[in-house]
């Protein structure tokens, strides 16, 4: 039900790691999720978009079990809590859509041939990536607070970054999770 709020490379990432847990015999369970708090880290425009950068406390039960027995893998028997830097991207003048299924896209946004986002997040008319940022915020990077680092000074040549109108930090990093992660799944399915 997310599918249509998270960028390509947050997608496979997410996919892959399920797939990679699933033919080793485990599922990850979490339960008890309670939100403790969300707040804006920074919000900055970079490369043609804008980048909002949340702040996400949480407390869950995250358990690993092992399909074929139900014994658990790993985990604790108590809520652990968590902390994760979400950040989203969206163009400048891409209007928010109303509601909780905003971004549940009937038609495609840019020629509006009917569509119905899935694995793919492309028009099959027109080609348009509908889960770039381009229309609507998307979820494009999840860091876990805990691996979070900062570099110090900026990377060499991020300047360009800002120079270009289509590139972004969240957005390189889309790219190469997407494309790191298709690499993962097949080199594991040979």
């Amino acid at each position: 039900p997310c599918r249509s709020f998270l960028s390509d490379g947050v997608y496979n990432r997410l996919t892959t790691n399920l797939e990679l847990l699933a033919r080793a015999h485990q599922h990850n369970q979490m339960s008890q999720i309670q939100v403790t708090g969300v707040s804006p880290v920074g919000i900055r425009v970079a490369g043609g978009f804008q980048i909002l950068e949340l702040g996400v406390r949480f407390s869950a039960l995250d358990h690993t079990l092992d399909t074929r027995t139900k014994e658990r893998i790993s985990g604790s028997d108590a809520p652990t809590d968590a902390a994760e830097l979400w950040a989203l991207m969206r163009r400048p003048g891409a209007t928010t859509r109303g509601g909780a299924s905003g971004m549940d896209w009937k038609e495609c946004p840019q020629c509006g041939a009917p569509m119905r986002i899935g694995a793919a997040s492309r028009c099959a008319h027109c080609k348009a990536l509908i889960n770039s940022g381009t229309y609507d915020w998307v979820l494009a990077e999840i860091t876990q607070l805990s691996g979070l680092v900062r570099l110090q000074p900026p990377i060499r040549g991020a300047e360009l970054l800002d120079a270009h109108e289509s590139l972004t930090i969240q957005g390189l990093e889309d790219r190469a999770s997407a494309i790191f992660w298709t690499l993962i799944a097949s080199a594991y399915q040979g």
